[in-house]
């Protein structure tokens, strides 16, 4: 990586950060780009961010309030279905063809900034909080659909995992929680969760960009820092619509690049 690479890694890094930190999401498109651009494959690009994103869900966690009194075993088994399937996503992203990946990478990120254009109203629905009363508990009824629903949403955190929060949201809210501090404290267990398998296996595997990591980590951490500190000064309608405008972009010329043009 030369200093250009790494400056051009490190601005994108801090830019995600901020964007993380405004906008609630957005920061996925500003990482991979720059990796992509600067000649990394796609797959290594996304293996390489799935790690350098882990420890901002680490210290989201430790620095989140618990859920109000969460039925544990409940929170054991939905961690446990995040974790299955963060190990079915990253082998399903470890055996994809490089060709074959990165003719999957338009799709992905334009069904990652659709997500991010409805994020406003999920995050609304996410938002509506319900008086928590005694019967009512930090995680959602446990059925079978809803272990399903999130052992899918882990195998989409292994293999791509770009708005991974927002998913998880959206779950939560659709499977009955209403209670705004219960859900994200949960979410961030989930992504925790998910994140720290799926980088474990990378890192294990040998796919990552330990530079790149350490590049994107400290931008993200200044990136992170802006955002909180001076975030407030910025129309965040404006800034999401920016966001969907750009990934939509990006989604047509790579969507142009890769199978119009090479045809």
């Amino acid at each position: 990586m030369t200093t250009a690479e790494a400056a051009l890694v490190f601005g994108a890094a801090v830019l995600g950060g901020g964007l993380n930190a405004v906008a609630g999401g957005g920061g996925f498109l500003s990482l991979l780009l720059p990796l992509v651009f600067t000649n990394v494959p796609p797959l290594r690009a996304n293996a390489t961010i799935a790690v350098a994103l882990w420890p901002g869900f680490l210290a989201s966690t430790l620095t989140s309030s618990p859920p109000p009194r969460p039925r544990r075993w409940a929170v054991s088994w939905l961690l446990l279905s995040s974790a299955a399937g963060a190990v079915v996503g990253t082998m399903l992203m470890l055996h994809t063809p490089p060709p074959v990946f990165l003719h999957l990478v338009p799709f992905l990120i334009l069904a990652s900034t659709l997500l991010f254009a409805a994020s406003g109203r999920l995050v609304a629905r996410g938002r509506m909080t319900e008086p928590f009363r005694e019967a009512d508990s930090a995680t959602p009824p446990l059925t079978a659909s809803v272990l399903i629903v999130q052992l899918l949403i882990g195998v989409y955190g292994g293999y791509f995992g770009a708005n991974l929060g927002l998913v998880l949201l959206a779950s939560l809210s659709l499977a009955g929680m209403r209670n705004h501090h219960a859900i994200n404290a949960l979410v961030t267990q989930l992504a925790l969760c998910n994140g720290g398998v799926t980088a474990g296996i990378y890192a294990f595997a040998g796919v990552v960009l330990w530079p790149q990591i350490v590049v994107m980590v400290a931008g993200t951490i200044v990136g992170g820092w802006a955002g909180g500190r001076f975030g407030h000064r910025l129309d965040s309608a404006r800034l999401h619509r920016g966001i969907v405008a750009a990934g939509l972009a990006i989604s047509l010329y790579l969507f142009i690049t890769l199978y119009i043009l090479l045809f």
